[in-house]
């Protein structure tokens, strides 16, 4: 065979491989992925696998993600667990205490990932005992009909949606003070060692990009 047709045989074996993979604009590249692998992607991110842990984690963490609002608008907090190493939870408790002047308590509901495992998430509002200008948002999220065997999986488990205040001051951020308690599962649950419990923050007017999962 001559060097010439070498060649075009070469060339054209490059030019069927990059015709699969790549389009031509102006003598520019422009390689595409395919919808089916970005939701692929999507999904192994929603799972918290994307970036897998390397150690193992000694405590269980259970994060109020901050968020951002202008004054008026509803806004959602949303709500991850990160189990310790070994560590199955069974049940979470929350208390968000916040200021009743500048946030109203709108509704909660529940994640794919909480859903799909039937938890069921509640919430009820009462006043503070200690301080009448602030309120208490009693979470609690458990799975009903399992005994207590089935664990809580860890990733995103809901939201908190609540209602800024008209007034609520631009540049400002609101604290809620989050204290709890979580369960592990079994027959005779117990309460989970180690546990760490992140307030939320709104950040009022500001933009805030939080990553959908604790990471440390």
């Amino acid at each position: 065979m001559t060097k010439s047709r070498r060649h075009n045989r070469t060339t054209a074996r490059r030019h069927l491989v990059l015709s699969h993979r790549d389009r031509y604009y102006d003598g520019e590249v422009k390689t595409y992925v395919s919808i089916g692998t970005f939701f692929l992607l999507f999904t192994v991110a929603l799972s918290g696998e994307v970036f897998p842990q390397q150690n193992s984690q000694a405590s269980t963490h259970v994060v109020i993600s901050p968020t951002a609002g202008l004054p008026g608008q509803e806004i959602s907090l949303p709500i991850y667990l990160e189990a310790a190493t070994g560590v199955e939870v069974g049940s979470i408790a929350l208390d968000l205490v916040f200021p009743n002047q500048l946030i109203s308590f709108v509704t909660v509901q529940g994640s794919l990932v909480s859903e799909m495992v039937g938890a069921k998430i509640t919430a009820e509002v009462r006043a503070d005992a200690e301080d009448e200008s602030k309120s208490v948002l009693k979470v609690t999220l458990s799975i009903p009909g399992t005994g207590s065997r089935q664990a809580i999986p860890d990733g995103l488990l809901g939201f908190v949606t609540v209602q800024l205040a008209e007034d609520a001051q631009l540049d400002s951020q609101i604290v809620l003070k989050t204290r709890g308690s979580a369960m592990t599962t079994g027959p005779s649950p117990r309460p989970v060692d180690a546990l760490t419990i992140h307030d939320g923050v709104i950040s009022v007017g500001e933009v805030v990009f939080a990553c959908f999962f604790y990471m440390h």
